[in-house]
């Protein structure tokens, strides 16, 4: 929606209400709906429903339309969080299979409570992109033509089919020819398509046929191939700045809106107030719209050329400091009875992850006399202990005083180096610095560990079919599957045990990636004796834990697996892995996405960086090679030179162990909190200034809320003291004893000083009520009844919420 809104909104009234005159007669159809078509292994489900509501709210708020069916035409794979849609790429043996088998669509059940809906593969039956072989009508096509018409006659007749379609009332053309007395020909849509699959479903039960023919799946559809040697599976790690630079607005633009709404809390003459229910009228428009864009399958996929890569960038950089603006000067009135020239240099520190913050490394330099104000915002809607980072001048002083309470400490065992919480001990060996054990103390399990880096070498130019190894954005092939270590030189790490955290925290530093001997894909892998047995598990964009199994490629009916590809064909998108057997777990979340497998049993890997020097023939038509400079500019469809050396990327991963069958719980409890990290504003003002704070503290909830429920959203809308708010269970079913349950929360005692008087639970995107929707949608599984939802969990402002399970209520508060 995001070109479409580009080109509409710019249209003259007149053709704006030909535009609408033509969606009315079903002439002009939406499909997806979203800003863009977001892609499905390298977004995270906070951006896939940001994106989504943007691209909705801008056609009902415009042009009343709310689409109903999904439709993602060029992903290179489908998550199980998607659901719902028609689908376009899957691997090439799936699809081989499917069309052998004449199943090529089916119904999904990849949702917690195992709801049923319909997918079909659009171009299952050729034609890719566009219409099937012989079935092309347009003038330019090279079909040969239908019975009854010569070539020429048909290229003539097609034109005036066009015309008369355009100009019908319902969208059917009539059209005679000496086989047939009379062929009614109506141009299809995703929509109209699944209205009629529905109806050969219900028609089959109504005759008592039996259920129409339907292949039922309960998975994901990765990883995508579309040869012997061709994963899509590079891509997951591709352009890792840009993919944390997403993570990082994402996670600003929920807590923006969190504190956007605080204002309710403000007299009305301080409030910023959106004084029209437009679709783009709020003040944090600019990074709503940059994050929508960049979610999409060419985006923070790591897909596209360097100069668009450096536009994505661009734009999230220029939604984050108008965000900035707004967010700060809305935390000075909140915060201060008057804040007329007190804490005006107010900030967030954007570079924060280059150690750069300009307001603190000036006020602590030496003989400075400046204090330094820290606000720090929690976004999670529950209460949290963390240590934050905050960069000061390198010549002062150490000022900060010593933290209280709870302390990691620090022992030298000679060969070996012990620290260690009240929950984990790490051994390192003192000669290397990496880890050699991992102690959950509190769960009695150790679990002993070789720490290693390195590298895969990327494919040379004169591999077979030019199919680099992850050799730009999407596919791999691996000239070989040995992994080459990685003892000193560009890649550092730092490691971290927290007071008080269940996790050991590594921060690594790698690059400039050396090239002179051809291009490398970094990994980070980490060896122990766990018994795995061949299975791992990752996350869906965030949400549902996928099992995985080596070697088995995630394809209907009888599978190919290619033993010349044994890394490449493992590879997962990940934002957390683990491995676990009947005593032991052990895994990984990491900061943004990145490609991930269980290569041998007992491992993890996860690649953090990847520098290529050829292209794979895939559409981006240049190198994965990123450098400090830039590039030269050039046409968008030409190799501009590289500039500089190397790019630097610094990441964070956290390290979990804990007992067999306890990974996805373990995982659970840190996942929100690496999307949503602490938000800390800095201020400085002259020692001994007298700083008129209101109070301390801020919040609009009056008390934490449970450890596996998460406000997702929460949004202030047009109206008055109306708000749109989401609210997750984070824990799927039989992950932990307790927290796996289903929740009830009250919202009439959620909210500060405020009453609820309204609500009404809407869909996910907010542009219907859940209760319409419900009655119309279609009823997929009629033997089981899987379709139905729970639709008395809202009773007297009391929310019911299952595992997995969001849901999203307009509320309004008084």
């Amino acid at each position: 929606m995001k070109f479409f809104s580009k080109w509409y909104l710019a249209l003259p009234p007149v053709l704006k209400s030909s535009l609408k005159e033509l969606i009315k007669k079903e002439q002009f159809s939406f499909a997806n709906g979203g800003w863009c078509m977001h892609d499905e292994a390298a977004t995270h489900y906070m951006g896939m429903i940001d994106q989504t509501t943007l691209g909705h709210q801008f056609l009902l708020k415009e042009l009343g339309v709310v689409p109903k069916v999904g439709w993602q035409i060029d992903p290179f794979g489908h998550s199980a969080t998607q659901g719902g849609l028609l689908t376009a790429q899957i691997h090439y043996v799936d699809l081989q299979n499917r069309q052998a088998a004449a199943e090529c669509e089916g119904l999904w059940k990849s949702a917690p409570d195992n709801s049923s809906v319909f997918w079909g593969l659009t171009g299952s039956y050729s034609g890719n992109y566009g219409a099937p072989d012989g079935f092309c009508f347009d003038a330019l096509c090279a079909d040969d033509p239908l019975v009854g018409l010569e070539k020429d006659a048909l290229k003539r007749e097609s034109g005036s089919l066009q015309m008369h379609w355009a100009a019908s009332d319902n969208g059917e053309i009539k059209l005679w020819s000496d086989r047939f007395d009379k062929v009614n020909i109506f141009y299809s849509t995703p929509e109209r398509y699944t209205h009629c699959k529905y109806a050969d479903l219900v028609n089959a039960k109504t005759s008592g046929e039996g259920s129409a023919r339907t292949n039922t799946i309960q998975r994901d559809w990765f990883p995508y191939a579309d040869c012997d040697h061709c994963y899509w599976t590079g891509y997951f790690t591709s352009r890792q700045g840009l993919k944390r630079m997403e993570r990082v607005g994402s996670s600003f633009l929920h807590a923006a809106r969190q504190i956007e709404s605080m204002q309710a809390y403000l007299p009305k003459d301080q409030r910023i107030r959106i004084t029209t229910d437009a679709w783009n009228a709020s003040p944090l428009y600019e990074l709503d719209d940059a994050m929508g864009v960049v979610q999409h399958h060419d985006g923070v996929s790591g897909t596209s050329k360097q100069h668009v890569a450096y536009d994505y960038a661009k734009r999230i950089a220029g939604g984050m400091n108008k965000a900035n603006s707004f967010v700060t000067d809305a935390l000075r009135k909140l915060l201060l009875n008057s804040n007329e020239g007190v804490l005006d240099n107010l900030t967030y520190c954007l570079l924060n992850n280059e150690t750069i913050c300009t307001v603190s490394q000036e006020a602590s330099r030496e003989g400075s006399k400046e204090d330094i104000y820290v606000i720090v915002y929690n976004a999670l809607a529950k209460e949290r202990h963390e240590v934050v980072s905050l960069p000061i001048d390198s010549s002062s002083y150490d000022f900060v005083e010593k933290l209280g309470g709870e302390q990691s400490d620090w022992n030298d065992m000679g060969d070996e180096i012990v620290m260690s919480n009240d929950i984990l001990s790490v051994t390192f060996d003192q000669s290397t610095g990496v880890i050699t054990s991992i102690t959950n103390l509190r769960d009695g399990i150790t679990v002993n560990v070789e720490q290693q880096y390195g590298f895969y070498k990327s494919a040379f130019k004169d591999a077979p079919m030019n199919f680099g190894l992850q050799r730009t954005g999407k596919t791999q092939e691996r000239t070989s599957s040995d992994l080459q270590l990685i003892k000193r030189g560009w890649i550092k790490q730092i490691a971290r045990l927290l007071p008080g955290k269940d996790f050991v925290e590594i921060e690594y530093i790698v690059g400039p990636v050396p090239i002179d001997d051809g291009g490398k894909e970094v990994v980070s892998k980490w060896t122990t004796s766990i018994a795995s047995d061949g299975q791992f598990f990752t996350d869906s964009n965030g949400r549902e834990f996928q099992k995985r199994k080596r070697g088995d490629h995630n394809v209907f009916g009888p599978d190919q697996p290619n033993s010349d590809e044994p890394v490449s064909g493992n590879y997962y998108p990940v934002n957390s892995i683990f491995i676990e057997d009947t005593v032991h777990s052990f895994g990984c979340v990491v900061d943004r996405s990145q490609g991930g497998a269980s290569l041998t049993d007992g491992t993890l890997e996860l690649m953090i960086q990847r520098r290529t020097l050829y292209d794979d023939a895939r559409g981006v038509g240049e190198p994965l090679n990123e450098t400090d400079i830039g590039i030269t500019p050039n046409p968008p469809y030409d190799n501009a030179e590289r500039l500089g050396e190397g790019v630097i990327v610094k990441g964070h991963h956290r390290m979990i162990v804990g007992k067999g069958g306890s990974g996805a719980s373990k995982m659970r409890g840190i996942m929100d909190s690496v999307f949503s990290q602490p938000h800390v504003f800095v201020a400085s003002a002259p020692s001994g200034t007298a700083i008129p704070f209101k109070q301390a503290t801020l919040s609009m909830l009056q008390t934490s809320l449970p450890d596996n429920i998460m406000v997702i959203s929460f949004v202030a809308l047009g109206e008055e003291n109306t708000y749109l708010i989401r609210l997750g269970h984070q824990y799927g079913p039989n992950e932990d004893t307790s927290l796996s349950r289903q929740v009830e929360i009250d919202l009439h005692k959620l909210f500060v000083n405020k009453k609820l008087t309204s609500v009404q639970e809407k869909t996910l995107s907010g542009n219907q009520m859940r209760a319409d929707w419900e009655a119309r949608r279609f009823q997929w599984d009629c033997t089981k009844g899987d379709y139905l939802l729970s639709r008395d969990n809202l009773r007297d402002g009391h929310v019911v919420l299952k595992p997995l399970e969001i849901r999203t209520y307009e509320i309004v508060l008084s």
